[in-house]
């Protein structure tokens, strides 16, 4: 690792131990101090935004993104080979909570955000094109249902397809019900852009005393949206997701507390999670070479896309449901009379209390009294 040391003179530092923790990361300790060397990948989505962005952060006004070091030359980055490296501090965080997650890249989602108009005619054609699609892939699964059943003997990938199919078909008849919301809303326009991050995902967030974001080497102008069907995806497809849909919908109610988004933007990420060509696709590749990957890949990967779309049937149940809350101002009145008249029953029982206990006091003083 002599060329990873020649890199930290660059720095003014002399690495004690030089330790590969990946094929791009590099943990190096100076004395008391460790660091965190980083190969960049080969070119940077928008050199522009990131350089900006840990300027921001080094100054303390970007909250949530872990800032780099500057080289004795003043350059946030350094080249050696063809290869650019950057230099972060090293911090020792434990595996993070997705409520943290999402509401610190809300705040830097909300910090960045800014109104946009979405493309309206480029959407409602495709908007058209995917109704279509999905009613001709409604027709796939059903023929591939028709085509396990007349097997003897189904294998365990036919067995859990057969299972979950009747819930994939309600994915594919509310992925069309949102599809047309989303025609309705795009007149609205209440679009916007903020900076993503591009990769969202667990491995890329610090969970220590301040939390923060990594390798933003992706980032780029966009929406929301982007990083939460990113993150929700990314971690919903991992075989070890032991996490509950529940949870990551509350979590998500953290980052709504941090950046509310508007009814297209709740609308646009329901139909990316309920997208049900991947799970098509997986059947696809299983139907026409079985033995392409091993059963127990070919079930876990059939099950991880079917927890996807099942995600989006309880998101969109989560922001319709929020959405009926709101719409309904009689039913809030009544509940907030009914919170105003129980802490008034509150308030007399309280004060029936003390008068009691007021009485039941004299009454004591008067027996003594009498007594003596």
């Amino acid at each position: 690792m002599d060329m990873e040391r020649e890199l930290l003179l660059r720095y003014g530092l002399e690495a004690n131990e030089m330790e590969q923790i990946t094929s791009r990361l590099f943990k190096a300790t100076c004395g008391s101090r460790s660091y965190a060397l980083k190969k960049r990948t080969a070119s940077i989505r928008d050199e522009s935004l990131w350089q900006g962005l840990h300027n921001e952060a080094a100054i303390g006004t970007m909250r949530g993104v872990l800032p780099v070091y500057m080289t004795l030359d003043g350059f946030p980055s350094v080249s050696m080979n063809e290869d650019v490296y950057y230099l972060m501090p090293w911090i020792d965080a434990s595996y993070p909570k997705p409520d943290q997650l999402l509401k610190t890249i809300g705040h830097i989602h909300r910090k960045t955000k800014e109104p946009a108009m979405p493309k309206a005619e480029a959407w409602l054609g495709s908007v058209n094109t995917c109704k279509k699609n999905i009613g001709t892939l409604r027709n796939q699964l059903l023929k591939h249902i028709e085509k396990c059943e007349t097997r003897h003997y189904m294998s365990p990938f036919e067995l859990s397809f057969c299972t979950q199919y009747m819930e994939a078909d309600r994915v594919c008849a509310e992925h069309i019900k949102q599809l047309e919301q989303l025609s309705s809303l795009i007149e609205q326009g209440d679009w916007h852009t903020s900076v993503v991050h591009g990769r969202l995902s667990s491995e890329h967030f610090l969970n220590g005393t301040t939390p923060l974001f990594v390798n933003w080497e992706n980032a780029r102008s966009g929406n929301a949206t982007d990083d939460l069907h990113h993150f929700f995806r990314s971690e919903l497809m991992k075989t070890e997701c032991f996490m509950r849909r529940d949870q990551y919908i509350a979590a998500y109610r953290e980052y709504e507390a941090a950046n509310e988004l508007s009814d297209l933007e709740r609308c646009h990420l329901s139909i990316c999670l309920l997208d049900p060509m991947p799970y098509l696709n997986w059947v696809r590749r299983f139907d026409a070479n079985p033995s392409a990957v091993s059963m127990l890949e070919a079930v876990e990967g059939l099950n991880a896309h079917f927890r996807v779309m099942m995600f989006g049937l309880n998101f969109v149940q989560e922001w319709q449901s929020s959405n009926d809350d709101l719409s309904n101002p009689a039913q809030v009145e009544r509940e907030e009379e009914t919170s105003d008249e129980a802490k008034q029953e509150n308030v007399e029982r309280s004060g029936q209390e003390e008068r009691t206990e007021h009485l039941e006091d004299e009454d004591r003083n008067d027996r003594t009294l009498n007594d003596t």
